[in-house]
């Protein structure tokens, strides 16, 4: 019988939802494994949205700048925000 990494023999590879990878793992480390990778997607994910929202807010201050004279392009700018930040 085998033995996982941290004792456990309850090594079930073929039930739980498993898909019949890490078959060195108990059914808890294998599923402990799978949540970890997800939070570190999910961190990332959280990054790049940052870093995004940082990117669009320059260039709605860029945007303003070269609109300023422009009363069309102003409301335009406005609507487009509106509709941006309500979706």
């Amino acid at each position: 019988m085998k033995k996982c990494e941290c004792g456990s023999y309850a090594i079930n590879d073929h039930l739980h939802g498993r898909d019949g990878t890490d078959q060195d793992l108990c059914d808890v480390c294998y599923w402990r494994k799978r949540a970890g990778k997800s939070s570190l997607d999910i961190v990332e994910l959280l990054d790049a949205l940052k870093e995004t929202k940082h990117r669009l807010e320059k260039l709605h201050e860029m945007f303003d700048l070269a609109t300023a004279g422009d009363k069309t392009l102003a409301i335009i700018n406005t609507q487009l925000r509106k509709h941006l930040y309500e979706n």
